[in-house]
């Protein structure tokens, strides 16, 4: 790849700086495997190491954690630190796209990052990525052992620039007293039982909610895992094709719009989620019984003991479209990504910690402790894993399945990710139909395919 001047690095970024989206973010806003246990020298203990600093090298990693997510991502970084003398690591928490972005547009770059997956591509197009191809063929590394859909999104031009960290799958959750109340006796497996039962565990009083059985936007809109239980496609890599106006997409959008529409009351449902209480608190609308069924990840779990110990909850599978059973257990795998920005002056002290990050004992250990998923097949299957988080296992079992799809790894990633959130937005406020909105996304992102 053709190197790039830090003026034109800080240049691009900035002007696409505005560009960036939260994968994940706060209520009700926008933001993805093998099944065989593959031994793994690099899995198993961190890979051989780079030549190590002849004098005490200090780096700096920043990260998307905060709170006890924080803490836990310190207590690796201290082990690291105890391990390894020639090198410091000071740790900052807290990130988002913006701060990443500022740190590196500003000249003063961190040496590790942990991003969002729809940022690695387009960083890596204007060259504010390391390449890691060599780094990883030094050491060793076993790339086999991860799973390949999360893997893939870190390349960019078949050249790897981001190692896959942690990863979500996304599953069912629901209450199971408020089910017993409403005559439910077990968790919908198909789409027109999950819209039967929202429906019976809806409560109006008046002209305003006081219960709703489910929305599919909440904690936040996610334009992936709902397409993937309908069997959608938004790319087509070999006629290089955008796709988000194919039947499943439309059917995904009409899914979506039910729960807006006729019976439901669209202004009443806005209401009462302008209600809702803090996302990662005791407040948490699931938590105090103001959404019966909510589709989360596996972090919920580890919520739940610190904010509803007392919540009596059950975890299903995605419920798949009627006829369709070849779609069981349909979901995504949505991985958060290592990268060593080219700015940084230390780049092989912080190879060391990228590689110290994925060895399996401190991988096991974070990802039990923060309630993740690790990338690596033999992290992901160590027994230690569910021996000490019991609540990560449906979701071991359940990402590995055939029908866990990530979202496609193409370098115009986040302008794809924009046009989808706006598209998908408009079909929930009513504004446009599924058609006229995914048509919309076809024309906006179909010119950046090159």
């Amino acid at each position: 790849m053709e190197r790039k001047s830090p003026a034109f690095i800080i240049l691009s970024l900035s002007l696409m700086s505005s560009l960036a989206i939260a994968g994940c973010s706060s209520n009700n806003n926008s933001n993805t495997a093998s099944t065989t246990d593959s031994p793994s020298n690099s899995a198993t203990e961190a890979p051989a190491a780079t030549e190590a600093p002849a004098e005490k090298v200090n780096i700096t990693y920043w990260h998307t954690w905060a709170g006890g997510e924080d803490a836990y991502m310190q207590q690796i970084v201290d082990e690291f630190n105890n391990t390894h003398p020639n090198i410091h690591v000071d740790s900052l928490g807290s990130q988002t796209t913006q701060t990443e972005l500022t740190a590196i547009t500003g000249g003063n770059s961190f040496d590790v990052g942990y991003t969002q997956y729809s940022n690695v591509a387009k960083w890596a197009e204007v060259g504010a990525l390391s390449q890691l191809d060599d780094s990883i063929a030094k050491t060793g590394m076993d790339t086999a052992d991860v799973v390949q859909s999360v893997w893939d999104i870190g390349q960019y031009n078949d050249k790897q620039f981001a190692i896959p960290y942690t990863m979500d799958t996304f599953m069912l959750y629901y209450n199971k007293d408020l089910f017993a109340k409403a005559g439910i006796t077990a968790p919908p497996t198909t789409i027109s039982e999950l819209q039967a039962d929202a429906l019976k565990l809806t409560i109006k009083d008046g002209s305003d909610y006081s219960q709703l059985g489910f929305i599919p936007d909440y904690p936040w809109l996610d334009v992936v895992v709902w397409r993937n239980v309908f069997g959608a496609s938004l790319y087509d890599a070999d006629t290089k094709t955008i796709t988000a106006d194919s039947p499943e997409n439309i059917a995904d959008m009409n899914f979506y719009k039910s729960f807006y529409s006729d019976p439901y009351d669209k202004e009443a449902v806005l209401k009462f989620k302008s209600g809702f209480g803090n996302y990662q608190s005791p407040n948490n609308a699931f938590f105090q019984g103001q959404l019966a069924m909510s589709v989360e990840g596996q972090w919920l779990q580890t919520f739940i003991k610190d904010y509803a110990p007392d919540l009596n909850y059950g975890v299903a599978a995605l419920p798949y479209p009627d006829g369709h059973p070849e779609l069981k257990d349909a979901g995504e795998a949505q991985p958060g990504m290592l990268v060593i920005p080219e700015q940084s002056k230390n780049k092989e002290a912080a190879w060391e910690f990228v590689s110290y990050l994925v060895s399996k004992d401190p991988y096991v250990k974070f990802s039990a402790l923060k309630g993740s998923l690790p990338t690596t097949l033999s992290a992901l299957n160590d027994p230690a894993l569910i021996e000490q988080n019991p609540g990560l296992e449906p979701f071991v079992k359940y990402i590995q399945g055939p029908n866990i799809k990530a979202f496609p790894a193409v370098p115009f990633m986040t302008e794809f990710f924009a046009a989808l959130t706006e598209g998908d937005t408009s079909v929930i406020n009513l504004e446009k139909t599924p058609e006229e909105a995914m048509k919309g996304v076809v024309e906006k992102v179909q010119p950046l395919v090159k």
